[in-house]
């Protein structure tokens, strides 16, 4: 009877709060309206061209199992300090450099291929998931510092904190129950390479999509004045009320001002915890693979680990003589033409075409 109660309590809030988002939605159609848009344009313009090719590459190096090969190099690492089974060493280091949801859709990937149980992905997706060099390097490093280093320090901090994670793991699991019998062979066919195109590309909408979601969001929270509520109750100013905004959406770290030395432990923080919009970018390409629910709860455990690591860093890559801003952001990945992203999706509409094509000529062959 409690329980009832508490679930139609729930849902009675949850349908107030959505008719509020479409009250809000109407009244301030106009600043969402230039949010949407924002986002559309930093979807084209960043989120595909950088994260495509990476999703498109992860998917067909596991189709093929051409990964084994990569990884060779690497044995010593994977086999006797962090004990992880190779298909799981392969999430691991894509889903640190690729970016943020890579690794967590690597993982989904071998639990559909019966090659790692759902218990072990859901325990390896807490350190599988990070910005990547070139979001820390280049949005904040670049950009809010204007010194890489910075950047890769910010990158090496959490880098660090999920490294540490999965020593821990592999220190203390009793027994090795993720890998299971891995093919003996590999192979290459066209089918693959359109396989993993789609693959991408579906996930690569619903990531987009999320993106214009919390876009939509954000700028009614912001209309509202919930930001500089939460600001002044938390007693933050400036670069700090950016990094409460950046908690929502990780882009905000990009909007820093001058050169907040004193913030890079908490930079470092916000980087590894990665914003709500991406962790539910993270539940969209994992698809109820595997419970998220351990990932969520110690995703603030590794920012925290991220932050001690940044301080402990940040006497090594911090000038010793300070600038006091930065003139001009500096970016390193920038573009301005929407073409290129224009002619990928062109693309994957062609290749889907295709498919549907093929499966009807078989269809009509079988008949």
């Amino acid at each position: 009877m409690i329980k009832n109660t508490i679930r139609t309590v729930g849902l009675a809030t949850a349908g107030f709060l959505l008719a509020v988002l479409c009250a809000a939605l109407i009244a301030l159609h106009t600043e969402i309206s230039t949010a949407i848009t924002d986002a559309i344009r930093r979807c084209l313009e960043i989120i595909i061209p950088s994260l495509f090719a990476f999703m498109a590459l992860s998917d067909l190096l596991i189709r093929t199992g051409t990964y084994r090969y990569v990884l060779i190099p690497f044995y010593p690492i994977y086999r006797w300090i962090l004990r992880m089974p190779q298909p799981v060493f392969f999430a691991f280091i894509m889903g640190n450099i690729a970016g943020y949801p890579v690794g967590i859709r690597i993982l989904s990937m071998l639990v559909r291929q019966n090659t790692i149980s759902q218990h072990d992905a859901a325990r390896y997706a807490c350190f599988c998931y990070a910005g990547g060099p070139a979001f820390a390097v280049g949005a904040v490093g670049g950009a809010v510092f204007g010194d890489i280093r910075i950047g890769l320090m910010l990158f090496l901090s959490c880098f660090a904190a999920n490294f540490a994670g999965a020593f821990l793991y592999g220190l203390f699991r009793k027994k090795n129950t993720a890998s299971k019998t891995l093919p003996p062979h590999t192979h290459f066919r066209t089918d693959d390479l359109t396989g993993a195109v789609e693959s991408a590309a579906r996930a690569m909408l619903m990531i987009c999509a999320m993106i214009v979601f919390f876009a939509a969001l954000l700028s009614i929270l912001e209309s509202t004045g919930i930001f500089a509520l939460a600001a002044r109750t938390f007693g933050c100013t400036g670069n700090q009320e950016q990094l409460l905004r950046a908690v929502v959406e990780i882009s905000y770290t990009a909007k820093l001002t001058g050169t907040p030395y004193a913030l890079l432990p908490w930079i470092a923080a916000v980087l590894s915890f990665g914003g709500l919009c991406v962790h539910a970018q993270v539940a969209s390409v994992c698809k109820n693979a595997f419970s998220l629910k351990l990932f969520w709860l110690t995703r603030p455990v590794f920012a925290a680990l991220a932050g001690l690591a940044a301080h402990w860093l940040s006497p090594l890559f911090v000038p010793k003589t300070l600038p006091a801003a930065v003139s001009s952001p500096i970016f390193a990945v920038k573009t301005h033409s929407i073409v290129p992203s224009v002619c990928l999706i062109f693309m994957i509409i062609l290749i889907f075409a295709q498919k549907r094509l093929v499966i009807r000529k078989k269809i009509c062959y079988n008949d």
